[in-house]
């Protein structure tokens, strides 16, 4: 899909729109190739940045279904109560970026690997964060006009 589809006038530009973010979401939450973060832990992971945005709505859309670690991660459980590093060090980096993006350094990546997780892992997490970040923002400003 090209630019001009996107920047389309009217009802075709926003399903043109909607149709390529639905593709970033699948393409993010349960890629084929999962790179070992299973579609769970991405749903949590995800439902938590959405919480902590104030987007509950999508929180509870990405929760439905969760059950363990996932799950606790969703319903905002301490990474300090994660006993699993890797995942910790996810949820702690997916707090950081989400709160506090102005403040991430090369040493959260390298907190990320030293906890275990692959460079790819944490391409993937990175892509996972950055759209549900730009999802939940779109979604606000949706909100916003709306009113």
């Amino acid at each position: 899909m090209g630019v001009a589809q996107l920047s389309g006038d009217g009802a075709a530009g926003r399903a043109a729109f909607r149709d390529s973010t639905d593709a970033c979401r699948a393409s993010v939450i349960a890629p084929r190739d999962d790179l070992g973060l299973p579609a769970a832990l991405r749903s949590g992971l995800a439902a938590r940045m959405c919480t902590l945005i104030g987007q509950g709505a999508m929180a509870t859309h990405y929760a439905a279904g969760l059950d363990g670690i996932p799950a606790q991660i969703a319903a905002g459980a301490s990474a300090d109560s994660i006993a699993d590093g890797a995942v910790a060090a996810m949820v702690r980096h997916c707090d950081k970026i989400t709160q506090t993006p102005g403040e991430a350094t090369r040493a959260d990546i390298d907190a990320l690997v030293a906890a275990g997780l692959t460079v790819p892992q944490v391409v993937a997490l990175s892509e996972l964060v950055a759209f549900t970040n730009y999802e939940t923002r779109i979604r606000q400003g949706h909100a916003l006009l709306e009113v």
